[in-house]
């Protein structure tokens, strides 16, 4: 797959994200999949994860934990079988109520239109003391 197709599928899978459609965001992931988030004991679903089931569990813990008031993914750089995504998001700690807004930076690797490893990079303190009471 070429950098604008790569490009295209990771628009699709942040579409299917804010839809909620879970089955066409999952069945864009390889089996063996790579998800890995900065780690945080502060933030349950900050962690790593391997295989699609784990990463499910991923967004299982992001419904679990967060209401998300924005999701903005807004720069796509791509190049060979990467794609970098710059975005921000406000969410609400659903344990303490706390709004907190940040930006984030997504980078996918994927073969053969399907995402073999994602990688966020963030601030996590932020985040972190939105859990504190």
């Amino acid at each position: 797959m070429g950098e604008a197709e790569n490009t295209k599928r990771v628009q699709e899978l942040y579409g299917a994200f804010g839809s909620g459609d879970m089955d066409t965001l999952l069945a864009g992931f390889e089996d063996n999949i790579q998800w890995i988030t900065q780690e945080n004991k502060l933030i349950p679903p900050a962690k790593i994860r391997r295989g699609k089931a784990e990463t499910t569990g991923f967004f299982t813990d992001l419904a679990e934990y967060f209401d998300f008031e924005k999701f903005e993914p807004s720069t796509f750089t791509a190049q060979d079988n990467r794609v970098l995504v710059q975005g921000q998001s406000r969410v609400r700690v659903k344990k303490t109520n706390k709004v907190v807004e940040f930006e984030w930076v997504h980078a996918f690797t994927l073969n053969n239109n399907q995402i073999t490893k994602f990688h966020e990079y963030f601030d996590t303190s932020p985040v972190a003391e939105a859990f504190k009471e």
